[in-house]
């Protein structure tokens, strides 16, 4: 699949089993490297998504520690 000539997205997204949707997360946590700020779609909207964001030029950030992170620090 494409999107406008991009074939290839800069954000990862993955199935989660437990809570049984595909998640695109837009940050990651600085301490831990953990996935925050995630969406939640379908499989092919989260893909379209994921294509949509590079296309606009964005990229992962790294953020905020997380709620576990940060209190584990």
């Amino acid at each position: 699949m494409k999107c406008n000539g991009i074939s290839r997205a800069k954000f990862h997204y993955y199935y989660d089993v437990e809570l049984g949707k595909w998640l695109l997360p837009q940050e990651m946590c600085q301490l831990g490297g953990c996935d925050t700020k995630i969406l939640d779609f379908d499989e092919d909207a989260s893909y379209q998504k994921a294509l949509e964001l590079t296309k606009q030029g964005k990229t992962t950030k790294v953020g905020a520690p997380c709620a576990e992170c940060y209190e584990e620090y």
